[in-house]
């Protein structure tokens, strides 16, 4: 890199973390917008994801416009300083030219199909999940164990490394 660019992230504070390209493990951040924008992209294309380039768009105003846990704020508002515009579906203000109509008449059927594809998504992950459940009636009084991740619940650690330590804990008796 240029003289120039690293005095101006010095000058800004900023501290380079140099990766070469197409590397995105070095920065877990850069993975998980990559993973979420896949997966996006996964439910916008559905049936033809050889399509993908064509909702890069669509993609981008989504993440833009996604709300950050970490910032609480999208990055549309930490940029501008406002919230983003809301899109009005297609439908509800005609244009007179005919383009715009057919563009927003294109993008509503896309939200559409994306719907859809997410309710599948949603679906199938449902069927998934519960091949692994099972029904189960607790009465007062019975016994139980309880299956915990105390590396997940400080809490419930006793020492610095609980991952390996029991993962089902009890008897306990049910009272209510």
């Amino acid at each position: 890199m240029s003289l120039f660019w690293k005095e101006l992230f010095r000058k800004a504070g900023t501290q380079l973390k140099m990766s070469t390209a197409y590397y995105p493990q070095t920065d877990g951040q850069t993975e998980v917008v990559n993973r979420c924008l896949e997966a996006y992209l996964r439910c916008l294309t559905g049936t033809k994801p050889k399509h993908w380039p064509n909702h890069l768009a669509w993609a981008e105003f989504w993440f833009n416009t996604n709300f950050n846990i970490f910032t609480k704020m999208s990055p549309f508002k930490a940029l501008y300083g406002q919230e983003p515009p809301l899109l009005a579906k297609g439908a509800d203000i005609p244009s007179k030219l005919e383009e715009v109509n057919q563009l927003s008449k294109d993008r509503d059927e896309l939200l559409q199909e994306l719907r859809n594809n997410l309710l599948k998504a949603q679906d199938q992950m449902k069927i998934s999940v519960n091949k692994h459940r099972r029904e189960l009636v607790l009465l007062e009084g019975d016994w139980v164990f309880l299956k915990l991740q105390p590396y997940r619940m400080m809490s419930l650690a006793r020492k610095p490394n609980e991952k390996l330590g029991p993962l089902f804990y009890g008897p306990y008796k049910v009272i209510q």
